[in-house]
C-alpha cells in the first residue's frame, strides 16, 4: 500500500544560477525529531517509488558537499522525472523540449530550456520596444492617440508592427492605423 506524504511548500530557488527544488516544512512549536520525520519523507517517497517500478533520484554526495559543478556533469534522469520536476517548479516545458527515449540530461535540458526563455523574453523586449517607438511616432505624426489605439498597439503582435513601422509615413488618420494592424 503506497503512503503519501507531502511537505509543506515545494519552491525553485536560485543559488548562484544553480537552480533546485527546494522542500519547507513549517512548526508552530519546537520540533526535536523534525530531521527524521523529513527523512522519513524522503525515504517513503523512495520506497514509493521502487514499488511503482520507478526511478528513484537520489540526493548526490556531490550536492551535500555543495560540490555543484560535479551535480551538473552528466546528470541523466528519466523523462517521466523532468517532467514531474517542470510541475513542480511551474515551468513551461514542450514537446519539442523533451528528447527521444525515456532518459534526459538534466542540466543539457535545463540550458536549453533557459535559452528558449531568454529568447522568448528578448523577443517581448524588441516587441516593447517596437511598441513604445510607434506610440510616440504615432503622437508626432497624428499629434494625440486615443486610449483605445494606444491599448491595441499594446496587443499587436511583432509582425503587424514591423508593418506599421514601414508605412509610417503614409500614415495620416488612426483609421489608417488600425487598417494596417487588423
Amino acid at each position: 500500500m503506497e503512503t503519501k506524504r507531502c511537505r509543506d511548500i515545494v519552491r525553485k530557488v536560485s543559488i548562484n544560477g544553480d537552480y533546485m527544488i527546494i522542500g519547507v516544512e513549517y512548526q508552530s512549536s519546537l520540533d526535536k525529531n523534525m530531521i527524521i520525520r523529513i527523512l522519513n519523507y524522503a525515504a517513503q517517497l523512495y520506497i514509493n517509488q521502487v514499488e511503482r517500478g520507478k526511478e528513484v533520484v537520489e540526493i548526490n554526495q556531490s550536492m551535500l558537499e555543495g560540490d555543484y559543478e560535479k551535480l551538473r556533469t552528466n546528470r541523466m534522469i528519466s523523462v517521466e522525472n523532468y517532467k514531474m520536476a517542470s510541475i513542480l517548479t511551474h515551468m513551461d516545458i514542450k514537446e519539442e523540449d523533451l528528447p527521444e527515449g525515456n532518459k534526459i540530461n538534466m542540466c543539457k535540458a535545463m540550458d536549453q530550456l533557459f535559452q528558449r526563455f531568454e529568447n522568448q523574453g528578448i523577443e517581448k523586449g524588441e516587441t516593447i520596444g517596437i511598441e513604445k517607438n510607434l506610440k510616440e511616432l504615432l503622437k508626432v505624426k497624428l499629434g494625440t492617440l486615443s486610449n483605445p489605439l494606444e491599448e491595441r498597439l499594446t496587443t499587436t503582435s511583432l509582425e503587424k508592427l514591423n508593418v506599421l513601422t514601414l508605412n509610417i509615413f503614409n500614415i495620416n488618420s488612426e483609421e489608417e492605423v488600425l487598417k494596417i494592424i487588423y
